[in-house]
């Protein structure tokens, strides 16, 4: 027969191994206060949170069923002060995190260099960044990201053409949105032309199949080459569009035709008496009409 002993001190060495490894996870509140909510957020996520609770007040309904791990209960905290006109912002040395109504996050946010934040168990919920451009021109990468970073909490300036660089000031996910458009334009070369833009009936996913499929049709029957790319939003309810400045409004205007009311079905067809590629000319005369003289307001 086997020692016990042994076998006991190794199950008493593996449990808190175990135990360290399992997910921690919480369950929130159905009600509770903005000041208790941020309470329970950073003894649960282990982070340092300053706010005034004389000015962050208000009773919320948490209708959260579902249990959080630190990242996710994170992101719903923000969500639920963005909801009530506040976010969190990270300033000072050592950054510390802060509790701001949302019309003061660009005043209260410092800076943030990318090592920096790279460092922050969470981002905050309100970002201040400095990028460093490499090709495009800081004034052109400025007139690229005003469509979406605008409005009264968000701005992007150039800090000079010369200087390369140019300062975005948004909520975390506008500005990650942004960064998107940052690596497509800024390449060698002349910048193409960026459109957000968002469908009115079919799904970000589902368009965007049906418009790289289209549009690689028709450039294989085309006489040019038009090069687009298209990227979902970081919102996951736009496009990000990049053309050429001539190519933009065709491909605007076959992205309206394809969010129609009317479902959208894909056949393949193999003709039976004429040559395919006569076929496949006489369909792009059709659509010629389409690619030329298509227009939309974005």
């Amino acid at each position: 027969m086997k020692p016990v002993l042994p076998c006991l001190l190794w199950l008493a060495a593996c449990l808190p191994l175990a135990a360290a490894e399992a997910p921690v996870t919480i369950k929130l509140p159905p009600q509770t206060d903005l000041a208790r909510l941020t309470d329970l957020v950073s003894r649960f996520a282990d982070v340092s949170i300053q706010y005034d609770p004389q000015r962050l007040r208000g009773t919320v309904k948490l209708a959260m069923r579902q249990e959080f791990d630190r990242q996710q209960l994170w992101d719903a905290f923000n969500q639920v002060l963005q909801s009530q006109g506040f976010t969190t912002v990270v300033n000072g040395e050592p950054p510390i995190y802060q509790v701001v109504q949302m019309g003061e996050a660009a005043a209260a946010s410092g800076a943030v260099p990318e090592a920096v934040l790279a460092q922050l168990p969470f981002r905050p919920g309100y970002l201040v960044s400095v990028i460093e451009l490499e090709h495009v021109g800081a004034n052109r990468a400025v007139r690229a990201l005003s469509a979406v970073l605008a409005g009264k909490t968000a701005q992007v300036k150039a800090l000079g053409e010369e200087t390369g660089r140019i300062v975005l000031a948004g909520l975390s996910s506008k500005i990650a949105e942004a960064r998107l458009i940052l690596d497509l334009v800024d390449r060698p070369g002349v910048a193409p032309e960026i459109r957000v833009w968002r469908p009115e009936r079919a799904t970000v996913d589902d368009l965007r199949t049906l418009i790289q499929a289209a549009w690689t049709a028709m450039d294989r029957v085309g006489a040019e080459k038009e090069a687009v790319e298209i990227q979902p939003g970081a919102d996951g309810r736009s496009l990000i569009l990049v053309a050429a400045e001539e190519t933009m409004p065709r491909l605007i205007g076959l992205l309206e035709m394809l969010d129609a009311a009317e479902p959208v079905e894909t056949r393949t067809y193999r003709p039976r008496f004429f040559p395919i590629g006569e076929v496949a000319a006489l369909l792009e005369q059709v659509l010629a009409p389409l690619r030329r003289g298509a227009k939309s307001e974005v």
